[in-house]
């Protein structure tokens, strides 16, 4: 059959088949642009956490991770990226040694100068003064405004939390429109020990479902607190930390109606943190730190019902995680791609700003002085005096890298700092040991007799061995009574310092975070003080670094 069709017939066709190519690729590229990770509803994130107060490598290893004057250099790449914190910042003993809340306040510093976006304030952080935190507050305000929990509440002001339950920071989009993004945090109580405060017992919370306020009712005692409410808390000597699932809907609901995207910070265990998910759906993602260290596998990805959880390692600032994400036609955010981790190491160029914060760090330690009780019995001897008897082995010593322990702290301007100091000096703060003082006409003026990793950190400490063995040089077999003289030895024998050296001694100071690959047996067999011949064997030649196999 023969169908005519006129040129206007023809005309339209031609038009409706154009129309309907247009509408079509239209379409297709509309859905190749919602699924493109560089269209205008993307943003990176940049997450790290449980730093635990470190700021850079120690320097003792050769392959060494760590360091905020790396981390500058990861983030110099990525200018526009969403940065966040997510708590753990804090050493969880802050409070027993003064050189780490310094540490803390210059870390806090560094993240600054990083602009950090969010951070989050854990369980360890509420360990802190109120006094410190006002101190930030006005000598660093912006760094201040980034403080973020919504179940952290000041002692004394239950309906008052101790900072901003949320942050709102925008970023802006290629069309020129701003992307509206809110992050909250909050910390879970279970597992933590708490710190004795005055009165009272340091003790362990340890409750299950922290993602539910019912399943915690009626769960509290004198040690975890409880506001009266039945809701589970736990009390430092300055805040109040309150069970999570209780107090972040309200700042949920406040910032869904306000925010394009919505981020949890969360300082908790994987089973806590997934029954907040299912409770708050609402919650785009989160960034999740494990104050237990139970991150097994390296996993720093999984999700519950489409939310994607992101895990930071508890690697004390080894390394940062970054993830893309990108909003879907139905407004949920999903990663545009797998998160990867961002190893910080020395193998990066150092950012000079950080690297001159380090060393005003590094001079204020050299305010921080440890000086033993006055009282105090004098229990070392030094390698001086061992020498006097041991001239080979102390001439074998002296070409260790042992001998030079305390000269590579000097080196790196790390000789006052008291996390170092343990390891590279004798008997640090013990009795006569190694102690740092501001005086140089104090009794303790002569610190650098006991520097260096000396005879007594191996074999203990050997005044004792000294005064006894002294006697026994007196002759005293011939003019003292037989029974004393035999007292006398056997209290010369009970002072012998002991020969063999137990692992746990050189592991105390050869862990894995200071040392490549220590092996105890190798480096006790290059360690062993025999006569003649063997003494140049136990040291190796001048110059052997003795944490290696080289």
């Amino acid at each position: 059959m023969l169908i005519c069709v006129t040129d206007t017939q023809a005309r339209n066709i031609m038009v409706a088949y154009l129309l309907m190519i247009i509408i079509l690729f239209g379409f297709s590229a509309a859905i190749i642009k919602a699924n493109d990770p560089d269209n205008n509803s993307t943003v990176m994130l940049s997450f790290a956490g449980s730093r635990h107060s470190e700021i850079e490598p120690c320097g003792c290893k050769t392959k060494q991770q760590r360091g905020v004057q790396y981390e500058a250099a990861l983030y110099g790449k990525n200018e526009g990226a969403l940065r966040v914190d997510d708590g753990e910042w804090a050493h969880p003993s802050i409070l027993s040694l003064p050189v780490l809340s310094l540490k803390t306040t210059f870390l806090m510093r560094a993240l600054g100068q990083l602009r950090y976006d969010a951070i989050n304030v854990s369980f360890p952080e509420a360990n802190l003064s109120a006094d410190y935190y006002a101190n930030i507050k006005k000598l660093y305000p912006d760094l201040y405004e980034s403080f973020v929990s919504a179940n952290l509440f000041a002692k004394g002001a239950p309906e008052r939390l101790a900072f901003h339950a949320s942050r709102l920071v925008t970023r802006a989009l290629p069309d020129g429109k701003e992307l509206r993004i809110g992050i909250t945090g909050t910390a879970s109580i279970e597992g933590r020990l708490v710190l004795p405060v005055p009165g009272a017992k340091a003790i362990r919370v340890s409750h299950r479902g922290t993602g539910s306020t019912e399943e915690q009712a009626g769960r509290t005692d004198k040690g975890d607190g409880g506001n009266g409410n039945g809701i589970a808390q736990i009390e430092t000597a300055h805040f109040v930390l309150r069970e999570p699932g209780a107090c972040l809907g309200p700042v949920v609901e406040e910032l869904r109606g306000k925010v394009d995207l919505l981020i949890l910070l969360y300082a908790g265990d994987e089973a806590s943190c997934d029954a907040l998910v299912r409770r708050f759906p609402q919650i785009d993602v989160i960034v999740r730190t494990d104050p237990l260290g139970r991150a097994a596998g390296g996993k720093i990805l999984h999700e519950v019902g489409g939310v994607a959880i992101l895990t930071v390692q508890n690697s004390r600032g080894k390394e940062i995680g970054r993830a893309r994400l990108m909003r879907k036609p139905d407004g949920r955010w999903r990663l545009a791609a797998p998160p990867e981790s961002l190893y910080v190491t020395k193998d990066l160029p150092a950012d000079p700003a950080m690297l001159a914060l380090i060393e005003e760090f590094k001079g204020e330690t050299r305010k921080l002085t440890f000086l033993p009780p006055e009282d105090a019995p004098a229990i070392y001897a030094g390698a001086g005096r061992c020498a006097q008897c041991h001239g080979a082995i102390h001439q074998g010593w002296l070409a260790s890298a042992h001998a030079r322990a305390f000269q590579t702290l000097v080196d790196r301007n790390q000789h006052f700092n008291p996390e170092c100091l343990p390891c590279h000096t004798t008997g640090f703060r013990r009795a006569n040991g190694f102690y740092a003082a501001t005086d140089p006409g104090s009794r303790f003026a002569e610190a650098d007799r006991m520097s260096g990793v000396q005879c007594e950190v191996c074999h203990g400490p050997a005044m004792e061995h000294v005064t006894q063995q002294r006697r026994l040089a007196t002759g005293a077999e011939k003019w003292m009574p037989e029974g004393k003289f035999k007292e006398l030895k056997a209290a010369a024998r009970a002072a012998l310092p002991r020969k063999a050296v137990p692992a746990a001694t050189c592991l105390a100071c050869h862990t894995p975070d200071h040392d490549d690959h220590f092996d105890y047996g190798a480096k006790v067999a290059r360690i062993n003080h025999g006569a003649g011949k063997a003494v140049a064997k136990m040291s190796g030649a001048p110059g052997t670094d003795l944490r290696t196999h080289q």
